[in-house]
Formats: structure tokens, C-alpha cells, sequence
């Protein structure tokens, strides 16, 4: 039973895997079920082994505590072919223990690669332990299957630069630019065929910064319609330890001047992850709740909002600082120019600068837009300008108000939030306490998807 688990677990694992195919459920989500699968195998692991030791130990005519020592090595007393399981076992347990998600989220970049190298360590030491005994290798040469049908999509297919139809190892170019709040906003020219849908992600590997290093980024900017011209992939990426930092440094140190960017060389390797129905056809109102830089997931609904039957877009975001709206200056200039309804409410939780300038931030907004500006007026020329063009709200967002005002009776309304894990806790509350209007019949539906930072 632990053995059958294996191929499961493996499959769990890929960024392109078939339950993904077959599904619809991103690889993100699944690694949720691969971290229990990998739990449930150790656990049933440790129902094989401890018995052996215990009859070892307490059996003296079969050898007690010195069997125990020589078969923490091998098992070849009595004819028996196959080789202890302990290594095996420990490789187990590391991949186990450091998953756990405080020792995973401190020393990420640490932990894939020590992961991925237990990993092999183990399938191998899994060979070396099992002998073929009841078939068992069956199960070890459908995980090695599965697990290179994964690494072949990936690499030749949505690694853009060896993908089976392009140029090979010809990057993408990328402009790195600094911006206020600790962020660094990416901009990449995809290949000509590429296309993704919003809320997705891809895995950028600057090639001359950190070439063995693959890092994921979701894309600010709308899906591209058939025919129009070509633009660059938007990211935004928050400056913390390890590699961001490298890319916020780089970024400081290379600008060529005081309109260019700076410009490296990029893989891109997706998209991926994304949501699989339409909001379009089957809501009336969509709500988009952004927490900080997770407005580069909420931004690209906006963006390429259609009719059909939805009516109205909400984005609620809370920031800390206005300068924030520097980040997306120029995907807001579109905000409102469709015929969907638009509402921007916009909430700073955090100190601003004063004596700033930002007049012109919003200028841009479609005539179509309502915007709401929380927090902090007469404190920053970002807010002023906002102000100017909504009804003004004081404080943090409280979801449950938000979801009252925003939640209209008799329609559908599906609600999309991304932003650090205390944001997405209250969404996700304050979405269960509206469910009593759905029991009560005076909503139809209200439905929720979060996007998380990592995984």
C-alpha cells in the first residue's frame, strides 16, 4: 500500500501532470493532496517496519538486538534478498518533515533543491529495498513513467525556448524596473504564440542572474485578443530575501538611464494554473479582493472583463501606501473604458509620504470607473487625486461590509481574492457568512476562488 502510493505522489508533484489535464485543477491546489499522499505513504511505511524490529528485538532465537543492528543495513539473514528499508524510510521522512510549511516558506529556494534530490535518492533506495518482491517494482517503473512524462512536457513544450515548434535556446527579453513599496515590475516579450487567461502564472528563469533557478510570477496584464497589437507580459514581484533581492539589486544597478530600464534575458516556462470556468457566462458580479501585490492576480479580470451576462467588476484593493498604484499605472488607465460596469475601491492601511505629487496617477481612468479612496486623505497627492473621483471610506477593508454592499440580491456573484494569508482568512469567512443569503433564497449563488502567493 505505501509502494501503490508512490506513482499518486509523483503525480501530484508536476507542474504538468495528467490530473491537470484531465481536471481542470491547477498544479498548486493538487500540492495540497501530494504533501498528504506523501504523509499517508510514510505513515503506512512505518506500519511495515516497526513490527520487523519489534519481532526482531524480542524474538531471541532470532537473532534479538544484534539482527536490529545488521538490518539497519541489509536484510541477507535467512536466504532474504532485499536490503533494509531504513534508508528509504529516511529519505521519507526529510521529504516529510521539511515540507512542513514553517521550515518550507523560511528556507524555500534551500528546500527545492534538497527536495528534488531526496526525492531521486529515494525512488533509487526504493529499487534497492523491494527486490521485485510481489511485483513492487511494477508500482517504482509507473512512478518513473510518470514522473519523466511530466519533465517532457514541461521542458519541450512549455519551457518556450525548447519547445518542440520554436527557436531553440533563444530567450525571451525582459525590463526590469524599481518601484516604490520594496517591487519590481517585469515586463517580457512572450514568443508570438503565446497565450494564457487570468489568474495564471509562469515560472521565469533569468538566465543571467540565476540560470538553474525557476521562479514563479503571475501575469498582471490582460490576455491578448486576436489581431491586436503585441505587448509585453506584466509582472510584479515584492522584494524579499534570496533571489527577489538579487532582482531588486540588478534592477537598481543597471538602469541605463532615467527612462530606460534595465534589460536581461528571460525563459519563460508556462502558463500555468488559471481557473477553468468563465465568469462572463455565469455570474452577474465578480469581486475582486486584492491584499498588496496580489492585485497581479485580481488586475488581469478587470482588464479583460466581457460581456455576456456578467454586469458590474468590484475590485476592492488594500495597500499599505499609495505610491502603490505606481505598480500599475498603466493597466488602470484601462479600468472602465469597457461596457461592463466598473468599481475600483481603493484602501490604505499603512503610512504615506507626504508632500508627494501624484496628480497625475488616475488621470487615466475611463469615464465608466466609481472610485473609492479609504484611508489616509489629505495625506498623499495619490489619495487627493482619488479622491476627486469617488465617495471617500476610512479604515482596512471588513470583508463582511464589503460582500453586504457588493452581493446584490437575485444575481450570481462570484468573488476572486489574492493577498497574504490573514486576507485571505477573512474572505474566506466573510464568503461563508453571506452563504445564509444563498439558504435564504435572496441570493442565487455566491461562489469564491483564492489565489495564494506560493505554494
Amino acid at each position: 500500500m505505501a509502494f501503490a502510493c508512490i506513482p499518486i505522489l509523483v503525480a501530484l508533484s508536476g507542474k504538468a501532470n495528467i490530473i491537470t489535464l484531465l481536471t481542470g485543477v491547477s498544479h498548486e491546489r493538487l500540492n495540497v493532496l501530494h504533501r498528504w499522499v506523501a504523509w499517508m505513504s510514510f505513515g503506512l511505511s512505518l506500519v511495515h517496519t516497526i513490527p520487523f524490529f519489534y519481532a526482531s528485538i524480542y524474538d531471541e532465537g532470532d537473532g534479538g538486538d544484534q539482527r536490529v543492528k545488521s538490518e539497519f543495513y541489509t536484510n541477507k539473514m535467512r536466504g532474504a534478498n532485499e536490503y533494509s528499508g531504513v534508508p528509504p524510510l529516511a529519505m521519507l521522512f526529510g521529504l516529510c518533515i521539511l515540507s512542513l510549511p514553517p521550515l518550507r516558506n523560511k528556507f524555500y529556494e534551500s528546500f527545492y533543491a534538497v527536495h528534488i534530490l531526496l526525492a531521486i535518492t529515494y525512488l533509487g533506495l526504493l529499487f534497492w529495498h523491494a527486490a521485485n518482491v510481489n511485483d513492487s517494482w511494477a508500482y517504482l517503473w509507473a512512478t518513473l513513467a510518470v514522473w519523466l512524462a511530466s519533465w517532457a512536457a514541461r521542458t519541450f513544450y512549455y519551457t518556450r525556448p525548447l519547445n518542440i515548434h520554436s527557436a531553440w535556446f533563444v530567450p525571451s527579453q525582459a525590463t526590469l524596473v524599481p518601484l516604490p513599496g520594496a517591487v519590481t515590475r517585469i515586463e517580457v516579450w512572450p514568443p508570438e504564440d503565446f497565450a494564457h487567461s487570468p489568474a495564471q502564472h509562469v515560472f521565469l528563469r533569468f538566465t543571467a542572474l540565476a540560470p538553474l533557478d525557476n521562479h514563479p510570477f503571475t501575469i498582471v496584464s490582460a490576455p491578448m485578443d486576436s489581431g491586436s497589437q503585441p505587448s509585453p507580459l506584466v509582472f510584479l514581484a515584492r522584494t524579499h530575501a534570496g533571489f527577489t533581492a538579487r532582482l531588486a539589486r540588478y534592477a537598481l544597478a543597471n538602469v541605463n538611464g532615467k527612462d530606460e530600464a534595465a534589460s536581461t534575458p528571460v525563459w519563460i516556462d508556462g502558463p500555468y494554473g488559471g481557473v477553468s470556468r468563465s465568469f462572463e457566462t455565469r455570474y452577474d458580479t465578480l469581486v475582486l479582493l486584492a491584499g498588496g501585490t496580489g492585485i497581479s492576480a485580481c488586475l488581469p479580470w478587470m482588464l479583460s472583463a466581457r460581456e455576456g451576462r456578467l454586469k458590474r467588476v468590484v475590485l476592492v484593493w488594500a495597500v499599505r501606501r499609495a505610491e502603490a498604484l505606481a505598480w500599475v499605472t498603466g493597466e488602470l488607465e484601462a479600468v472602465g473604458k469597457g461596457e461592463v460596469e466598473v468599481v475600483v475601491q481603493m484602501h490604505i492601511t499603512g503610512e504615506v509620504e507626504e508632500g508627494k505629487d501624484g496628480k497625475e496617477v488616475g488621470e487615466g481612468l475611463g469615464k465608466e470607473a466609481r472610485v473609492e479612496v479609504a484611508g489616509s486623505e489629505g495625506k498623499s497627492g495619490f489619495a487627493e487625486r482619488l479622491a476627486a473621483l469617488g465617495p471617500s471610506l476610512e479604515g482596512r477593508p471588513v470583508m463582511s461590509e464589503v460582500l453586504s454592499k457588493h452581493v446584490r440580491a437575485g444575481e450570481r456573484t462570484m468573488v476572486f481574492a489574492c493577498g497574504p494569508e490573514g486576507f485571505r482568512v477573512d474572505v474566506a469567512n466573510a464568503v461563508a457568512g453571506a452563504q445564509r443569503r444563498v439558504l435564504s433564497g435572496e441570493c442565487v449563488e455566491i461562489g469564491m476562488h483564492i489565489e495564494t502567493f506560493g505554494w
